[in-house]
């Protein structure tokens, strides 16, 4: 294996590269241990954050949909008592026409055809 790296030589270039082989490269075990250690280090850390990154992807997640899963329950409760509501009112109302017209049935049986539906009508306010 061939490898490049910098050294000072002595003489007039001290920037100069020199190429080297395997059993030269072998010589500096400790630059060599120092890389590998480097990039193990670096993996590890690079491992470490996408963990934490999906670990945060995971509870965002979670959030999001239990607040999605409530929202869902907030919103049945209230269309079950907005629901509750209307049917009473519309029961309310539907009990004031039937009382209504059983008063005005009462009425017309009474009177007959001498009844005064335009009269009666104007003795009541809710008609008008």
């Amino acid at each position: 294996m061939i490898a490049l790296y910098h050294s000072k030589l002595q003489g007039a270039n001290n920037n100069a590269v020199k190429i080297s082989t395997s059993a030269e490269y072998s010589v500096l075990p400790n630059k060599n241990h120092q890389y590998k250690a480097c990039q193990r280090s670096n993996r590890r850390i690079a491992v470490f954050s996408v963990a934490i990154m999906v670990a945060i992807c995971a509870l965002v997640t979670e959030a999001v949909v239990s607040e999605r899963n409530a929202a869902f329950e907030r919103a049945r409760i209230e269309a079950a008592n907005l629901s509750a509501g209307f049917a009473e009112q519309v029961r309310g109302t539907l009990n004031g026409v039937t009382g209504a017209m059983e008063f005005l049935k009462k009425h017309i049986e009474e009177k007959g055809a001498a009844f005064d539906l335009a009269a009666w009508t104007s003795r009541v306010p809710e008609l008008h």
